[in-house]
């Protein structure tokens, strides 16, 4: 299935290439793919030319992945997934997680990022993602990311 889905995308970014959209044509690595880690991911860039990630840090950390390990996608990231993590837990209410957003954003600021951030709160029962009230996490979290931004 890993072959069949690269192939598709492969196609997908020689497409994207002829329209100018290189730069804009994205994975998400995710918990649950077959990119769930910063390596499978960062292979999967090689074996890709002109593809970029859409990042999400609670993914990782969910798998209990450090952060530098993560920090080695962010070069290839032109999307940014927003939401509070810990070990095996992919959704965390704002003061309960571990993910450190200051860490991220003074990184993401040093390198030049220029590219979109969303916060990305689920309700499904996905890995038991529905378990809070996401119209207060989102402000929260909005409320953070513009002071970190600012």
């Amino acid at each position: 299935m890993a072959k069949r889905s690269g192939d598709f995308v492969r196609r997908l970014t020689v497409r994207a290439a002829k329209f100018v959209l290189a730069k804009r044509l994205r994975i998400e690595p995710h918990a649950d793919s077959v990119t769930w880690s910063p390596e499978l991911a960062l292979r999967m860039l090689d074996d890709m030319p002109g593809l970029s990630l859409t990042l999400d840090h609670s993914h990782f950390v969910f798998h209990g992945m450090p952060y530098e390990h993560i920090a080695l996608m962010h070069p290839h990231g032109t999307h940014w997934h927003v939401r509070q993590a810990a070990l095996s837990q992919l959704q965390l209410r704002f003061d309960e997680g571990t993910i450190d957003f200051p860490r991220i954003v003074a990184d993401l600021k040093h390198d030049g990022y220029d590219g979109v951030m969303a916060l990305e709160l689920a309700t499904t029962p996905w890995l038991g993602l529905n378990h809070m009230d996401v119209l207060t996490e989102t402000i929260l979290l909005r409320d953070q990311m513009r002071g970190l931004l600012a």
